[in-house]
């Protein structure tokens, strides 16, 4: 991602943070830098359906793209949110957030 020159930071989630003795998957949203026009068949390269699914083949890795500055969605919350059902059953109250990796490219 980072030599593609595209993105900004890389937000990770997913159950490898889990107390899960499998990992399914990591979860991962990409946050582009302001793009220009020339930078917009890269970015439909690098969005395309066909490799999405190739990262989770290989990899379990599960990508979406944010936008920058986040629109209608808060990816920092949304990614550090934990399932009620999942809180408690830990013993953590319903509001407790769990820890993300946010990599700076």
């Amino acid at each position: 991602m980072q030599q593609c020159g595209l993105f900004v930071q890389a937000i990770i989630d997913g159950r490898f943070v889990s107390a899960d003795d499998e990992v399914r998957d990591i979860d991962v949203a990409l946050v582009p830098r302001d793009l220009l026009e020339e930078d917009r068949d890269n970015f439909r390269m690098m969005t395309d359906p066909q490799v999405k699914r190739e990262l989770y083949e290989d990899y379990f890795v599960r990508t979406c793209f944010a936008t920058n500055p986040p629109i209608d969605r808060d990816y920092f919350d949304w990614f550090q949110n934990i399932k009620v059902k999942d809180a408690s059953r830990f013993g953590s109250p319903s509001d407790a957030r769990k820890g993300i990796l946010v990599v700076d490219l």
